[in-house]
């Protein structure tokens, strides 16, 4: 019997089981053999697959001669990649919820919600009403909409597709003792007050922040800990959505977008 090897796979895998699933590792649905079919009491709820964002060959060569990689880049390449590549792998699994889980290996992929669903239903696009005897644009009533490109909207009919995938998933690492402490926010305000062009407010920095870690460690705050944690973004448009169990988690977020106002809504966060 195979079993996971990816550091992805394997954060998904104890993910599952901590939410009350019984993951098992490409079991062969059609032709298909996704990474996880996702069981709950011996009956089979989800199917789901994992996958990276990873650098390409030759940024890796980059990188590894001390090299910074530079020019343009698509917020929604990466995520519409791993859409397409998941939807051929569910191919034989159109009759359970399926989820996209990602993890981004280069800490440069676009993950905020906004840009996740812009990869879904279209790039991020401004609307705003533009006077007609003047010409000019009321940027006070602008807005933002999707407009092209989302991988969830068929191009040529204009229609919904991929409707197999019930969510993305994006797979990070969280520190809840600095969340808990507010310890981010803390030195932000350190930050604020400091001129890194003066050497001795630059020392006063490091010497406040250095204390506030000690001071939090005595309080019990253990600031180096480190969870996984999964931000889901429901696809308003699937056929099927996933059971409310995969959005129980106690470090994770969840997402969902109205197709009617276009708002994308928080409905829970990490519970510490």
């Amino acid at each position: 019997m195979k079993s996971p090897q990816k550091p992805s796979e394997l954060a998904i895998c104890q993910h599952l089981i901590s939410l009350g699933y019984m993951p098992r590792y490409e079991e062969p649905r059609g032709t298909k053999a996704p990474d996880f079919s996702v069981y709950k009491a011996k009956k089979l709820a989800a199917v789901a697959e994992v996958e990276d964002i990873d650098y390409n060959p030759k940024e890796l060569a980059l990188l590894r001669s001390g090299t910074m990689i530079s020019g343009s880049f698509d917020p929604y390449a990466p995520l519409r990649q791993k859409i397409k590549k998941a939807r051929a792998q569910f191919a034989g699994s159109t009759d359970y919820p399926c989820i996209l889980y990602v993890k981004d290996n280069t800490h440069r992929a676009v993950t905020d919600p906004m840009f996740v669903y812009g990869a879904m239903f279209g790039n991020i696009a401004v609307s705003m009403p533009i006077d007609a005897d003047t010409g000019t644009a009321d940027i006070d009533q602008q807005s933002l909409f999707f407009g092209s490109g989302g991988r969830m909207v068929d191009p040529h009919r204009g229609t919904w597709q991929n409707q197999t995938i019930s969510a993305v998933g994006i797979l990070r690492s969280i520190y809840p003792d600095r969340m808990k402490s507010r310890y981010e926010e803390q030195l932000a305000e350190l930050v604020k007050e400091c001129d890194v062009h003066d050497q001795g407010s630059l020392d006063k920095y490091l010497s406040s922040a250095s204390g506030l870690e000690e001071t939090l460690t005595k309080e019990g705050y253990d600031l180096q800990k480190e969870v996984a944690s999964v931000t889901y973004h429901k696809n308003p448009t699937s056929h099927l959505q996933l059971p409310g169990k995969f959005y129980g988690g106690k470090y994770d977020y969840v997402y969902d977008y109205d197709l009617q106002t276009g708002e994308i809504k928080l409905l829970s966060k990490p519970s510490l």
